[in-house]
């Protein structure tokens, strides 16, 4: 039906951005974003495509678009404390960190006691190692504000692992896995510092369990690869270091001009 709509008004902007929350909803980001773009193209001041574009983008990694996006929302309603959000969430992706600082500082002064806001620039913080105590206290003021907040206590955990606190940062990722134990990240740099501490049957049980969740993460595969090394397990080893190879190659190739 949405076909037809579009082919009968081709200049309709409601009927491409109806299509774009279709192709959303089947998480083609790329798709969706296309009939965002025309949408836009037809409303340039609609707020609510001018959302779809910010968050479609983010999520097909379009970041440009989404920071342009979010800027144009600002510019049609300078203090809404969502499209600051929307503006620090595309900055940070984007890797545009002193934006995103400025974006996310104004907004939890409107919403101080939003778990995204916290989220968000603790990360923002997390990135200028400068900032590290910034981001602990950020991380700290969500687990306050819910303490099964899973990705604040991954985030924390990947500080004290950066600063070298190994145990801290197990106890932190360990606590994170009972409230997540589908979240492979978490479990791949648990698993490393198991390795890192030579308790290699905890550290096979979870990068296991990591692998099995995303078998395309490349550190995940080397990890493997490392582990099984040590325990003897040669065969499966190589095929760790080849998928390793493999995917990392790819990745390359693809971010290569």
């Amino acid at each position: 039906h949405l076909n037809r709509a579009v082919k009968l008004e081709p200049n309709e902007a409601t009927s491409l951005f109806a299509f774009g929350l279709l192709e959303s909803a089947e998480r083609n980001y790329e798709a969706a974003l296309s009939n965002f773009k025309q949408a836009h193209a037809l409303a340039s001041d609609s707020t609510p495509i001018l959302v779809q574009l910010v968050v479609n983008a983010m999520r097909a990694n379009r970041t440009q678009i989404a920071v342009d996006a979010a800027n144009k929302l600002l510019q049609l309603k300078p203090d809404d404390s969502e499209f600051l959000y929307l503006l620090g969430a595309a900055s940070l992706q984007h890797g545009s960190l002193t934006a995103a600082q400025n974006a996310l500082e104004r907004y939890t002064v409107q919403r101080p006691d939003d778990p995204r806001a916290c989220l968000a620039l603790g990360i923002t913080f997390a990135r200028q190692h400068e900032k590290n105590e910034q981001a602990k206290r950020q991380f700290e003021k969500c687990l306050k504000l819910d303490p099964t907040n899973v990705e604040a206590r991954y985030q924390m955990g990947l500080i004290l692992k950066s600063e070298g606190d190994v145990e801290k940062a197990i106890s932190m990722f360990e606590e994170a896995t009972r409230g997540d134990s589908q979240h492979a990240n978490v479990l791949r740099d648990l698993g490393s510092l198991y390795l890192q501490t030579g308790a290699e049957l905890k550290a096979r049980e979870v990068l296991e369990r990591a692998v099995a969740l995303n078998a395309e993460d490349p550190e995940t595969h080397f990890l493997l690869s490392r582990l099984y090394n040590l325990i003897g397990e040669s065969s499966l080893a190589k095929q760790h270091l080849a998928l390793f190879q493999k995917i990392k190659g790819q990745r390359e190739k693809l971010s290569s001009p």
